[in-house]
């Protein structure tokens, strides 16, 4: 799916959540109004549910879907050399797969926070799946050829407080 906020620029975000709630990155908390737009063109409107400024990552909720496909996550370490598929899209809007290696596993920041380099094209918000379909990471930091990832069990603190309560 794609999300919109105070920009003109859509950006990838995937769901996560049997009620609607979807992942999506930005650079700063959205100010204005979310919109969603599904892979099949309908434009949604969605709120913000909880921002994660140091991961630069947003929560939002959709509202109005009859369904909502699940993302099957998986909590599995980043071991160098996996195949990972990074899902983004295009600058036209559609939907663009990279597919590359870990390169580096997750390890420690300066800033303490874990997180791995792969290979492969992505930016903020960006689901990470290992080939059989399993979500392992969120990309983090923009990059053409080596995106910066943050695990996924490193994610669901922040994920499990935002959606479940807290918001």
């Amino acid at each position: 799916m794609k999300v919109r906020t105070d920009s003109p620029r859509w950006v990838t975000g995937f769901v996560i959540g049997a009620n609607g709630e979807f992942v999506f990155g930005l650079e700063r908390a959205p100010t204005a109004e979310l919109k969603v737009m599904t892979d099949e063109g309908i434009e949604h409107a969605a709120r913000l549910l909880g921002f994660d400024r140091a991961l630069g990552l947003g929560v939002g909720i959709v509202e109005g879907l009859d369904r909502v496909p699940l993302v099957a996550a998986r909590r599995d370490p980043l071991l160098e050399e996996t195949w990972v598929v990074i899902l983004g899209h295009d600058a036209r809007g559609r939907p663009e797969p990279h597919a590359g290696v870990v390169s580096k596993p997750p390890h420690r920041e300066k800033s303490g926070r874990r997180i791995a380099w792969v290979d492969v094209p992505g930016a903020p918000g960006h689901p990470v799946l290992t080939a059989d379909g399993s979500l392992v990471a969120i990309a983090i930091r923009r990059g053409k050829r080596r995106t910066h990832v943050v695990p996924l069990e490193d994610v669901t603190p922040f994920l499990e407080r935002v959606v479940l309560g807290g918001r």
